[in-house]
């Protein structure tokens, strides 16, 4: 990409302004403060009366719609936002829709901050949307309030949404029903955890959460439709922006759909005033009516994700041009390499935050992305046909498209498993530092720009520099001795690091919050496993399946795991003494006796009894 796209003075004026939102963020403006008097009946029983903000959506924990506080146990409540789960036996169709209130029965509880190092924190994710509060809801009853005229294009979208899915739910194995309404609305619901393995190791995840490639897709395909209808130039533009900002608004307008919306908006009005059409205008144009609109969307991973994304994809264009030369633009050979190039800009751009956030990071896997990226486009057209032909009661339709969608769907979940099946297919990926991450980004942005030899040699110089002040950093930090206790503790779980050498310890079998620290620690596998005396041999059978090769012993308790000089137990409580870190959970002690033992010095206490010792002076249980 040309460098004087740098220079564009809405470019210049857009990174001041990121700096700006960087600034206030670092200095606490964006941060939330929970209402003193709704934080006073946390964790009880409420009901709550509320307005409904977004569509329902899906995750592990069922059913979640975004909501706005209105009254709290009959009072009056400040108008902060909470995210309100259902469980799964409430009925998808016919469910509440943005601009509806509601009256809540339930429990209302803060988020919570992550509980084991690596797990997922809650605080953080609800803060990023604005959200204060969780409120696991029971059940729930309308209120007699129309719905603001502001809100009604939400509502129609949801509804219309529901009519959609319900047809696929009833025409379709809920597998492949799950994967449609993922391809379609960016909603993939709950899809097993081997699809859904297999499908984050082929790289096509995008396909299935929302992405901006779903809107280009509508908006082509309306304005072919329009085409071949024979509308003008200028109707045909305002027809197709029309039904891809009905369909912007009906998939949830996150940040992705709204930048291609955008982009693609830039693109045919610069095309109608014969203006420069190129991608990175659109970009920025699209960022800068997001970031107007809700300057907080800078710090949420979709917003992320999808802006670096497209800059790889900007840059891909070019790539894909100089490795050409001399291929016909409309060839075979010319569209497989600049897909290709366009499937490795995307990777280069998003594997910081696949180390960060994933933890898994596709390689060969990816090509998927040559097969599954066109053939979406038919399943989206084909999801279009069956949803029309539900709604519409054309059962030899319905019968015929669901036939077609069934072999389409089944299809794409086998190429997934292929792909995900290859030697090298994914990797697993560590968290990457501050610096780190800055030295990557910097030596992409070496290559992603047509630099001047001696510019890019700087560039890439400074990519050094902060890659090593970042290692002696981590060198520098790195704890003499490290001891966790995982929450939850029906497995016992824990580890304990020091000279170099991991132990992992547990009463049960291996969880997945036993992989997030070990990718916080920078582990691929222990150096032992120690199990209590009484283990069932289950559990054994799956620590030995999980880690091949590495020792494995039983103990008896109480136990005291030792690494050099220093030794831990089970303690309840975080603290750090000297170069020794521990990091134990307070919660899960249940009155059993615990001794930590530091170079001699070993404390004892019953946490049933509440009694309260010190550690090297200082208060071991606060």
């Amino acid at each position: 990409m040309p460098t004087c796209y740098l220079r564009r003075p809405l470019f210049l004026a857009l990174a001041v302004y990121l700096a700006v939102l960087c600034v206030l963020r670092a200095a606490g403006f964006f941060a939330l403060h929970p209402d003193a008097g709704i934080a006073a009946t946390a964790g009880a029983r409420a009901i709550l009366d509320a307005e409904i903000l977004s569509a329902p959506g899906e995750d592990y924990r069922g059913l979640k719609i975004e909501v706005r506080l209105i009254s709290l146990n009959g009072t009056p409540a400040a108008p902060q936002r909470a995210i309100a789960y259902f469980p799964w036996f409430f009925a998808r169709g016919g469910f509440l829709r943005p601009g509806e209130r509601a009256r809540f029965f339930g429990r209302l509880e803060a988020p919570q901050p992550a509980r084991n190092p690596g797990g997922f924190d809650e605080r953080a994710f609800l803060e990023e949307r604005g959200a204060c509060w969780v409120f696991w809801a029971e059940d729930f009853e309308r209120l007699p309030f129309p719905v603001p005229a502001r809100r009604l294009p939400l509502y129609w979208a949801q509804a219309l949404r529901e009519k959609m899915q319900e047809a696929y739910y009833a025409t379709l194995q809920a597998r492949k029903a799950h994967v449609l309404s993922g391809l379609m609305f960016g909603d993939k619901g709950r899809l097993d955890s081997e699809l859904y393995a297999a499908v984050q190791d082929a790289g096509v995840m995008h396909l299935l959460v929302p992405s901006g490639a779903k809107v280009a897709l509508v908006l082509l395909f309306a304005a072919w439709l329009l085409s071949a209808l024979g509308v003008s130039r200028v109707p045909r533009f305002c027809g197709a922006a029309l039904a891809a900002g009905f369909y912007t608004v009906m998939v949830g307008a996150s940040a992705p759909y709204v930048r291609a919306y955008g982009c693609a908006l830039a693109y045919y009005a610069a095309l109608l005033l014969d203006r420069d059409a190129g991608v990175f205008q659109g970009l920025v144009l699209s960022a800068w009516a997001i970031l107007l609109w809700d300057p907080r969307s800078l710090f949420s991973l979709g917003f992320e994700m999808t802006y670096l994304a497209m800059l790889g994809l900007s840059a891909a264009d070019a790539w894909a041009a100089r490795l050409g030369e001399g291929l016909p633009a409309r060839s075979s050979a010319g569209r497989l390499l600049r897909s290709a190039a366009a499937t490795a800009a995307v990777e280069l751009m998003l594997w910081p935050i696949f180390a960060g956030v994933f933890g898994r990071g596709s390689v060969l896997g990816s090509a998927a992305n040559l097969v599954l990226i066109p053939c979406a486009a038919g399943l989206m057209a084909g999801g279009l046909v069956l949803g029309a032909a539900f709604m519409a009661g054309w059962t030899p339709l319905i019968r015929a498209a669901a036939w077609a969608m069934s072999l389409g769907l089944g299809a794409f979940c086998r190429t997934c498993f292929l792909f995900s099946g290859l030697p090298f297919s994914a990797s697993a990926l560590f968290p990457m530092s501050a610096c780190s991450v800055i030295a990557y980004y910097a030596a992409s942005a070496a290559f992603l720009f047509d630099w001047p030899r001696a510019a890019r040699a700087a560039i890439l110089c400074a990519a050094a520099g902060f890659w090593a002040v970042g290692a002696a950093r981590s060198a520098e930090s790195r704890p003499g001795f490290r001891a966790v206790y995982l929450w939850p503790a029906r497995s016992g779980l824990g580890a304990v690091e020091a000279g170099g050498r991991a132990v992992v310890f547990g009463s049960g079998a291996p969880r997945s919050s036993l992989d997030g620290l070990l990718r916080t620690w920078r582990l691929e596998t222990p150096d032992e496993i120690v199990l209590a005396e009484d283990a069932p041999a289950g559990a054994e059978t799956v620590w030995r399946t999980r880690f091949p090769g590495v020792h494995l012993r039983r103990a008896r308790g109480p136990w005291r795991l030792c690494a050099g000089a220093a030794c831990a137990g089970f303690g309840p409580d975080s603290f750090q003494a000297g170069p020794l870190q521990f990091d134990i959970i307070a919660s899960l002690l249940k009155g059993r006796a615990v001794e930590i033992e530091i170079h001699g010095q070993s404390v004892g206490y019953e946490d049933a009894s509440g009694t309260s010792t010190h550690l090297l002076g200082r208060p071991f249980l606060q």
